[in-house]
């Protein structure tokens, strides 16, 4: 449930992001709080992966092959992308202007 406390407690983080932003600037403070960001997620995925076997339910190994699912995934679509972008970049293009109108 939200409560007055977490309600002060983001007032609190916006005067103080507000601050900062006059004392640095804006961009320095947009670079800070993105690699602050990614530390997080960093830190969250280690913790995930570390603990899988947890959060699956099983000590079955075939756990350790899920992360591995998603790598490779990933790398399908980025591979897909430079081909589609090679061999037919007017679909390309127009997939990339159909995602800036969305």
């Amino acid at each position: 449930s939200f409560s007055m406390r977490d309600l002060l407690t983001a007032f609190t983080v916006a005067a103080v992001v507000i601050g900062l932003s006059t004392l640095f600037g804006v961009k320095a403070l947009a670079l800070l709080l993105g690699l602050l960001a990614v530390a997080g997620l960093a830190l969250a995925l280690t913790v995930v992966i570390l603990n899988l076997p947890l959060l699956a339910g099983t000590d079955n190994p075939i756990v350790w092959f899920l992360p591995l699912i998603v790598v490779a995934a990933g790398l399908f679509g980025l591979l897909y992308a430079l081909v589609l972008r090679a061999r037919r970049p007017a679909l390309y293009e127009a997939l990339g202007q159909a995602v800036a109108e969305i």
